[in-house]
């Protein structure tokens, strides 16, 4: 099991770094009460300066940040260390060319009391190099910002109408031309956003150059994250606003499994050795409570109490096994097996769990897909699910569990952190209460639960993750509040018979 989980780390992490690398990412990790900073492989090259000129501490890597960023870029770290929240900036670092390479700094606190921070930078200076050449020339202006590969807009300061918008707008919203114009900026926004937009403009004025990622809304409904960098300009006599607008949705759901898997790795770690010394302590309790209770008489009412304690220590070191479990995986046996016979031979077993309430619909794939799997893992797996879709839908619905062979692109093999390839989908999907984005987002942490105290370990979905992930697969997670949730994860294939 050590050589399998070695190479998995060494899998997973080749797969981050290529993920980074395509995308102009580098991530940290960072004490902030011991200064160390530990970089990601490739953040040297990203930067444009020596391994050795970059180093390990962030008072090193602070001189080399652009003289006028490195007070701000210093007090928000303070600030954010003090608060214990998030930290984000623009700033420069110097090159060793003589450069200089734009970053776009995003940070937060791990779930633990240590002070250690996992952070994110994307290199931006292609998007500042191309603002300036704007600044420069009209003529050019007009170029960039019809052939430019990014969405561009211009809207009136105090209207907010749009002026002018670009094809990539056009093509990246779904508008046409003639509906853009007859909209304004907070069209695409939520009432929120554009309150928020009004105060930025307001506090800032012609002058305004803002940074930030907004949530807007195409034509079709659809949702895109987008990073987005304003800038004062006048278009025809009148005081407007040109904004650049790059879609980060993938992205930034990249950077959130990444951060998933950070702190998930810290996490499992911590809680291994917690676990461990628990135990342990438990251990003395136990023995303690069964010696007294071998000592008390027969009736004496200090039985019941000295059996609650019994009970309470087993209970918790039922627990510690579990943690230690999750952080360092059960002994498995993987073999070749076909996922669609585990599901047919779960049927019966899945309809009493979820109970008479609930409806169990299955659809497997033709011919039978197949994995390398230990098949009791991959039972869990779906046994898990069954029970949160069962917790979900208190008031009755419907289960779907349903395989099929797909292949992924490298968009789609990236967006589920695995090579492209083939690969065979479980996908359960359930009709319950859903859950909301902040929700969706933790679910795959350890004890983190929406149940009632004592109705569950928090330990289920992590489970779940983890074996999906030893097994070389991937998951995602769509969920809408009222309407229901999908899990849909995927395992390498291999051909079987």
């Amino acid at each position: 099991m050590g050589g399998d989980a070695t190479s998995e780390t060494a899998r997973l992490a080749w797969v981050l770094s290529r993920i980074e690398r395509l995308g102009g990412i580098l991530t940290w990790t960072t004490r902030v009460d011991t200064d160390e900073v530990l970089w990601s492989s490739h953040a040297h090259e990203l930067l444009g300066i020596t391994r050795e000129r970059l180093g390990s501490t962030f008072s090193g890597f602070l001189s080399l940040v652009h003289p006028d960023d490195r007070e701000a870029m210093a007090v928000a770290r303070a600030a954010a260390s003090e608060t214990g929240g998030t930290y984000d900036g623009v700033y420069r670092v110097l090159r060793d060319d003589g450069g200089v390479t734009w970053l776009r700094a995003h940070a937060e606190r791990a779930d633990t009391r240590d002070g250690l921070y996992f952070g994110m930078c994307t290199d931006i200076t292609a998007e500042k190099t191309a603002h300036d050449e704007l600044e420069r020339s009209e003529q050019r202006y007009r170029m960039l910002f019809e052939e430019s590969p990014l969405p561009k807009v211009v809207y009136a300061i105090d209207t907010l109408r749009y002026l002018a918008v670009n094809q990539m707008a056009v093509d990246t919203y779904g508008y046409s031309r003639e509906e853009f114009l007859a909209m304004t900026a907070a069209d695409i926004r939520s009432p929120e956003d554009a309150a928020r937009l009004r105060k930025v403009i307001a506090a800032q004025g012609h002058a305004v150059m803002h940074h930030g990622m907004w949530k807007h809304r195409t034509k079709d409904g659809r949702i895109l994250e987008m990073d987005i960098t304003g800038h004062g300009v006048v278009v025809d006599g009148v005081e407007a606003i040109l904004v650049v607008a790059r879609d980060v949705t993938v992205q930034r759901r990249l950077e959130r499994q990444l951060f998933r898997s950070q702190k998930l790795e810290a996490m499992g770690s911590l809680a291994a050795g917690i676990a461990h010394d628990f135990n342990n302590v438990l251990a003395v309790v136990a023995i303690t409570a069964e010696g007294a209770l071998d000592a008390a008489p027969p009736g004496a009412p200090v039985r019941v109490d000295l059996d609650e304690i019994l009970s309470a220590a087993r209970r918790g070191s039922d627990l510690a096994t579990q943690l230690v479990a999750f952080s360092k995986g059960d002994e498995s046996h993987p073999r070749p097996m076909s996922l669609d016979a585990t599901v047919h031979g779960l049927e019966q077993m899945l309809q009493r769990v979820l109970g008479s309430g609930l409806r169990l619909r299955t659809t497997v794939s033709e011919p039978p897909a197949w994995i390398v799997a230990d098949p009791g893992q991959i039972e869990q797996v779906i046994l898990n699910l069954a029970v949160n879709a069962r917790d979900a839908m208190p008031g009755g619905g419907e289960l779907s569990i349903s395989t099929c062979p797909v292949e992924l692109d490298a968009a789609g093999a990236a967006a589920l952190l695995v090579p492209p390839g083939s690969y065979v989908e479980l996908r359960a999907r359930d009709t319950g209460c859903g859950m909301d984005e902040a929700t969706r987002e933790r679910i795959f942490e350890p004890f983190f639960t929406t149940k009632a105290p004592g109705k569950g370990s928090g330990l289920g979905l992590a489970t779940v993750y983890r074996i999906v992930r030893e097994r070389g697969g991937g998951i995602s997670v769509e969920s809408t509040p009222g309407v229901g949730t999908t899990f849909a994860m995927v395992f390498p294939r291999i051909p079987g018979g």
